[in-house]
C-alpha cells in the first residue's frame, strides 16, 4: 500500500472568515459571538415590541390619555408676558417647535431664544420617545447630568 501524502494548505488570518468575524471584537469564538449577538437581537426584539405595544394601545380610547400631555406640549414665557417664546408639542407622533420670532425683537437675543427652544425641545422630546419605550428609561448620562447640576450622588 502507498501512503497518500496530504497536502496541508494553510490559510492566513484574512482568509479565514470566521477570524475576519472574530476580528475587533472581544470574542474568542464564533460561538461566543454568536450568542452575544442572539442576546443582543432578542433584548433588541423585546425593546421594540414594547414601543409597538405603546404606540397600538395609546391609540385606543381608553388610553387616549397618556399622549393629552404630549399633544399640549410645553410653553416658555419670560416674566409676566403672556405670549410664549418658545413651545413644542406632538401633532401625529410629529414634534412640532414654534418659536415666537417677536420676542426676539423685544430684548431677548436670538441666542437665548435658540438656545431655550434648543432645551426645552431636547428635554420634550427625549421624554416623549422615553414615555413611548424608544429610548430606554434609564438614561445613564442623564442621571449624570441631574448629579452635576444638583451637586448630588444619587443613593
Amino acid at each position: 500500500m502507498t501512503e497518500k501524502k496530504r497536502k496541508t494548505q494553510r490559510t492566513s488570518k484574512s482568509d479565514n472568515p470566521t477570524l475576519q468575524r472574530l476580528a475587533g471584537t472581544p470574542f474568542k469564538s464564533a460561538k461566543e459571538l454568536n450568542e452575544a449577538e442572539e442576546r443582543i437581537y432578542k433584548e433588541t426584539w423585546e425593546e421594540l415590541t414594547k414601543a409597538k405595544s405603546y404606540n397600538e394601545l395609546t391609540q385606543k380610547k381608553e388610553f387616549e390619555f397618556f399622549k393629552k400631555d404630549f399633544e399640549k406640549g410645553m410653553r416658555c414665557r419670560y416674566g409676566s408676558n403672556s405670549e410664549d417664546i418658545v413651545s413644542i408639542s406632538i401633532e401625529d407622533g410629529t414634534p412640532v417647535v414654534a418659536i415666537n420670532e417677536d420676542m426676539k425683537s423685544k430684548g431677548h437675543s436670538e441666542k437665548f431664544v435658540t438656545a431655550l427652544a434648543q432645551a426645552l425641545s431636547d428635554s420634550f422630546y427625549s421624554n416623549y420617545l422615553r414615555s413611548m419605550r424608544r429610548l430606554p428609561l434609564d438614561d445613564p448620562e442623564r442621571e449624570k447630568a441631574v448629579e452635576h447640576l444638583s451637586g448630588k450622588k444619587k443613593e
